[in-house]
């Protein structure tokens, strides 16, 4: 079943189409980028299929005519709630229950049919030993709760949110009347096993509208409890939002990729993590839960802001999941970089064949000369091998030292430990380290094609560990092999980055920094550049008529002409001493932003350089420091 939704003010104006290819769909995606909007323009192409029944959307924001009794929203009552007025609908409510999108329409269908009470007091009793009571009064219609181990009735007001929340729901999915239900955000206040519970409720009343026990449901969540992906079908099930410029993805039933068994299997064991991936705009795949920890111990002491950059770390268990994992999330429409230890590189083709096509590398590709990224790997990878395998003699002094080399297993594998710890050597040695082998020439060009293939690689997300595999990376004592075997010696090299100095760990750690980078793409939070922009609209005008007779007030007047109220947060002084070089002092009265390096002299001359120092931006400051690492 296919219903069309066109908004004129999201997704360019372009139509979508939403495929039922069962009873239930899921609308993930970041805050902000339509998914609520779509819940409500669906009601019109939903209205046809299900017949004489009604459509039902519940708001995030159900409790809202409990809430004004629960809390003092106003604040005009000293904080006090008033628990014991708390009337849930009128009968006047009762005809237009089902246009109600918050708890009014659901208490009213309790009050209404004993049947579906039965159908949601029931699991109250069962999953929190309550009752529920309703009866009409002067004011509307009380709704009150009992402890089944005793005790006095109360009312609904003094109950858990997330309790109420649970009857809301509860009683529009199972309402019969209701053919459609839209469901913004089910997972408010509920307690994770909780939503779970309540989503396997919704997926057993979920599916054919023309069956009077089922019902078509649409569910907008950011609650990894409220997906269920373990079969590649189940994809299709899920529409995913990115913002309101490009459309939501859908995965068609007819993709050829539901039909591979790799990710068959990857579903089939998906765990925690892997389903929250499906929340994210970008994900980073890392080799292992060891090298997860890791990571995120340095995007912490790095400040990369992952979270907020809607991007996640997703651990993969072996390289052959790798191709896999980014193959199932590519599908969904998520931007999937990749953290490769070098042997992935070197191996084989495998890694850099899930790159090819990237217009970010082959653009780069092809400005240096060369056709396409898969021509360019091969010949490198090819020439890699041959020298290594010819001239390893070379390099064998700092080679056989690698661990690629030492934990080697012995037999045929030698061969290819041998290029792996080759490889490694060759891209980190320097300059003077280079020229002094035999055959330096043929040893530099190698490395230098090498790296401009490694750099190519990383503006599509391919980044690939030069230096080996993480351990070659530890900070907390040269090598350390077990690193990766063992989670507790992950934890402590996590502890020792958060304890080591930033440039020494972007200098030692750098290929690892430059993923997370990616990965951490957006602009910061730039407090100091909004504040350091009303400063130069207030204080150049000001700067432009002032001389020494001047006063303040008038300066900080004619400052709020030009800002407003935004003029209270600095203090201007006059502190001119002649009327051809006006100086003004400017000292920030607000105590919630950095005033550091305030008050500050300022002249036409030096405005723009002073408020600047003052007040670095963000990119400014991360280029400062980029530049001093």
């Amino acid at each position: 079943m296919q219903i069309d939704v066109q908004i004129a003010d999201l997704f360019g104006g372009r139509t979508q189409t939403l495929t039922f290819s069962e009873g239930m769909l899921t609308l993930v995606g970041p805050n902000g980028s339509g998914k609520t909007q779509v819940l409500h323009a669906l009601r019109p192409g939903l209205a046809q299929h299900v017949k004489n029944r009604k459509i039902r959307y519940l708001s995030p924001g159900r409790l809202a005519t409990i809430e004004q009794h629960r809390s003092d929203i106003t604040g005009q009552n000293e904080g006090a709630p008033r628990f014991a007025e708390t009337p849930v609908g009128g009968q006047h409510l009762t005809a237009t229950r089902h246009s109600s999108s918050g708890i009014i329409g659901d208490v009213l269908a309790l009050q209404q049919r004993p049947d579906l009470r039965i159908k949601v007091e029931s699991r109250l009793q069962d999953l929190f030993q309550r009752r529920l009571t309703l009866q009409w009064s002067q004011a509307g219609l009380q709704m009150e709760f009992t402890r089944t181990d005793g005790g006095e009735p109360y009312a609904a007001s003094r109950e858990a949110s997330g309790l109420l929340h649970l009857v809301s729901v509860l009683a529009a999915a199972f309402d019969d009347e209701v053919g459609a239900l839209l469901l913004d955000e089910p997972e408010v206040s509920l307690h994770p096993q909780l939503q779970a519970y309540v989503f396997r409720e919704l997926r057993g009343i979920a599916g054919d509208p023309g069956d009077p026990q089922r019902k078509l449901v649409v569910v907008s969540t950011h609650s990894p409890a409220m997906l269920r992906v373990t079969r590649p079908e189940h994809l299709t099930r899920l529409i995913f939002f990115q913002d309101t410029s490009n459309d939501p993805k859908q995965v068609p039933a007819t993709a050829p990729e539901l039909t591979s068994k790799s990710i068959s299997g990857l579903l089939a064991r998906m765990g925690e993590s892997h389903r929250a991936a499906f929340f994210a705009r970008r994900l980073l795949l890392v080799e292992g839960p060891s090298d997860e920890l890791i990571a995120q111990a340095l995007a912490i002491k790095l400040d990369l802001p992952l979270d907020a950059a809607g991007s996640q770390l997703v651990p993969v268990v072996g390289k052959g999941e790798m191709a896999a994992v980014r193959k199932l999330f590519a599908l969904t429409g998520k931007d999937c970089a990749v953290v490769a230890d070098l042997d992935a590189f070197v191996d084989d083709g495998k890694l850099i064949g899930d790159f090819y096509g990237v217009a970010t590398i082959e653009d780069h590709i092809r400005t240096h000369g060369h056709r396409d990224l898969q021509m360019f790997s091969a010949s490198v990878r090819d020439d890699l091998k041959k020298q290594i395998d010819s001239h390893y003699a070379d390099l064998a002094s700092v080679a056989d030292k690698h661990p690629y080399w030492t934990l080697r297993e012995k037999g045929a594998a030698e061969q290819v430990a041998r290029v792996r710890a080759g490889t490694a050597c060759l891209l980190n040695m320097n300059l003077e380290e280079l020229n002094s082998l035999p055959n330096a020439a043929a040893w530099i060009a190698l490395r230098t094609r090498t790296l401009s293939l490694l750099d190519a690689l990383e503006l599509g997300g391919c980044f690939v560990l030069r230096r080996g595999a993480l351990e070659s990376y530890s900070v907390s004592g040269g090598s350390a092999p077990g690193i990766r075997a063992k989670p507790e010696a992950a934890a402590l090299e996590a502890d020792a980055i958060l304890a080591t100095d930033e440039v020494l760990l972007r200098e030692r750690m750098g290929d690892i920094v430059r993923a997370l980078e990616y990965a951490a793409q957006q602009p910061r939070v730039d407090e100091a550049g909004q504040l350091r922009h009303l400063l130069l609209s207030a204080l150049a005008p000001c700067l432009d008529s002032c001389t020494r007779q001047t006063s303040d007030m008038e300066l900080n007047q004619r400052a709020r002409a030009f800002l407003r109220d935004s003029a209270s947060i600095f203090r201007i002084q006059n502190t001119t001493v002649d009327d051809a070089l006006p100086r003004l002092k400017v000292e920030l009265t607000s105590r919630i932003l950095d005033r550091q390096k305030f008050p500050v002299e300022v002249t036409k001359d030096n405005l723009y350089e002073t408020l600047t120092d003052a007040l670095p931006s963000c990119s400014a400051s991360r280029a400062a420091s980029r530049a001093e690492s």
